[in-house]
């Protein structure tokens, strides 16, 4: 038995927007599908906010990364469009959580970092004006405590009200 801890990292947000709606097609139809009468449906799993980026605590050998034994790494889900995965893999759209993608390099945060009620980084646009008249504008971040641990609402092994077959 492979046991893991949860400590308040399993999944980072970022800014929520209504992508999906706006950017990706419509999800074709399952033939497999036939109208009948029953009460519920299984589903295998839900969806996730796509803006819920995931975060696995992975062992690492020793003498690597500083001796750490454990370091949080970031992960990747498919894509959950009308009950159906696909085999598009949801990835950060900000530079946050983007490091090393480009590279097909893993990014790992140290699990002492994080504690159990997680943090919250928020990127914004930062304004200075200098002795002469002068102006600076750069993009910042700051790093706030969390709220506690985060849900994204996740489930396996759904037994779920049957919509109707209209």
């Amino acid at each position: 038995m492979k046991r893991t801890r949860s400590r308040g990292l399993n999944v980072v947000k970022s800014a929520p927007s209504d992508y999906l709606e706006q950017n990706l097609p419509p999800a074709p139809d399952n033939p497999a599908y036939v109208p009948n009468d029953t009460l519920h449906r299984f589903k295998l799993s839900n969806s996730v906010p796509e803006n819920w980026i995931p975060f696995i605590a992975t062992k690492q050998t020793p003498n690597l990364h500083g001796g750490r034994d454990v370091l949080v790494q970031r992960a990747s889900m498919l894509r959950y469009i009308d009950d159906n995965y696909t085999n598009e893999v949801i990835r950060p759209r900000t530079d946050i959580l983007s490091i090393g993608i480009a590279e097909n390099k893993p990014y790992f945060i140290n699990e002492e970092v994080v504690g159990r009620s997680g943090f919250v980084i928020t990127s914004s646009f930062q304004h200075a004006r200098w002795y002469d008249g002068t102006v600076f504008t750069w993009m910042g971040c700051s790093v706030k405590g969390g709220r506690g641990e985060g849900n994204s609402g996740l489930k396996f092994d759904v037994l779920a009200d049957k919509e109707s077959d209209v």
